[in-house]
């Protein structure tokens, strides 16, 4: 399910993604480690301040995960990406950038939990990119936030699980490190192949605004 989605560039009308071969590449932001500013908090009324905005914000917060910033995670999100892309566009994954006609990559800044009444989603916020090999030129340049549900995947695996139950925040806690793990790798997969059915559409969209030319 996509929340939001802001781009900045979009060419796809000019280009034909149909059967192209693509080098796919994907990474992910490791939070910094914050800095001590307790020194600057003394002020009682900005410490009363941040207590009472953080109970108001309480409600609508969203969650860290355990393992939220794996480096295995870019790499299930790019694989769900390419997977599906296959299956709608027919692209052609490939394993060196020269023998592309496109260069795609991911890249994910934030992956948390947002907890439903029912389970658990997980936030994925990607930037996508798409470049003509040959020449240089972006093609395609997007921010998106993602949100798909969390779900029990069994343990770590070569493999992504197409079926799940739903599981919460809390049974999520529950899990070993292994399963916590595989979850994630199974959610940020499912957002990969959501985003590529987005991405199918705007093709479509594009190519019949192209024909009305």
């Amino acid at each position: 399910m996509v929340v939001s989605a802001c781009g900045t560039t979009n060419h796809l009308d000019q280009y034909d993604l149909k059967g192209a071969p693509m080098y796919f590449t994907a990474n992910i932001d490791h939070p910094s480690q914050g800095s001590d500013d307790s020194s600057s908090d003394d002020d009682s009324t900005t410490i009363w301040a941040k207590l009472f905005f953080a109970l108001l914000s309480l409600p609508f917060r969203h969650w860290p995960i355990p393992f939220g910033d794996d480096a295995s995670l870019p790499v299930y999100f790019s694989n769900g990406l390419s997977a599906e892309l296959e299956d709608r566009l027919w692209i052609k994954p490939v394993e060196m950038p020269d023998d592309s006609r496109f260069l795609v990559d991911t890249h994910i800044a934030l992956c948390d939990f947002n907890p439903t009444d029912s389970g658990s989603n997980v936030r994925v916020k990607e930037t996508l990119k798409i470049t003509h090999t040959a020449s240089g030129n972006v093609v395609f340049d997007e921010d998106r936030t993602l949100e798909v549900p969390l779900r029990y995947c069994g343990s770590v695996q070569d493999t992504v699980s197409t079926s799940g139950p739903a599981i919460t925040k809390d049974r999520y806690h529950k899990l070993t490190e292994d399963e916590q793990l595989s979850a994630l790798q199974c959610a940020v997969y499912d957002a990969g192949a959501d985003l590529a059915d987005s991405l199918n559409a705007m093709v479509g969209r594009a190519k019949a605004k192209s024909a009305v030319k």
